[in-house]
């Protein structure tokens, strides 16, 4: 049902895009719709790490219950994978995900690849999946990000009143 959704966004925009879901705590790429590219991003299919510091892992975890999310927060510092302000700063920005519906990674989590993502929601609002797309970083594409996010932002409306 959803890959009519992910191949309208790979067209428009000629970028590879990926679905994420949450399992276990990992991030799992289940789906990949690839652009006419020469060269594309090599995206692994599951990870822990993603799920904190990616946008598609963002959008997964801003569905944490309050606390479920503190319980995860505090491994992750008690495992020393960030610091006490990291933490305080990724749960701000999980807030602001959360309420946008919407996350990016601009070279965070690989210096020449920017992500944006949005969540794919139920008529609930409950976040069943993520939809990403990377761009390679090569040149300023924030007016090209932002469309991409707007765009995608649609399409999670127009899927929310179709997950029932």
């Amino acid at each position: 049902m959803l890959k009519p959704y992910l191949q309208v966004v790979c067209n428009e925009f000629g970028e590879d895009i990926y679905l994420a879901i949450l399992q276990d705590q990992h991030v799992h790429y289940i789906a990949k719709i690839q652009a006419d590219l020469t060269q594309h991003k090599q995206v692994p299919t599951s990870t822990d790490d993603f799920l904190y510091n990616t946008a598609a892992g963002k959008i997964l975890l801003s569905s944490f219950l309050p606390a479920e999310l503190s319980v995860y927060l505090d491994q992750l510092h008690e495992s020393n994978k960030l610091s006490v302000s990291q933490v305080h700063d990724l749960n701000r920005d999980l807030t602001k995900t959360r309420q946008d519906n919407l996350s990016y990674d601009l070279g965070g989590q690989s210096p020449d690849i920017n992500c944006v993502a949005v969540g794919i929601r139920n008529y609930r609002h409950d976040i069943l999946a993520s939809m990403a797309v990377l761009m390679q970083r090569n040149e300023d594409i924030s007016e090209r990000t932002a469309a991409i996010a707007e765009r995608m932002q649609d399409i999670s409306t127009e899927l929310e009143k179709r997950l029932i």
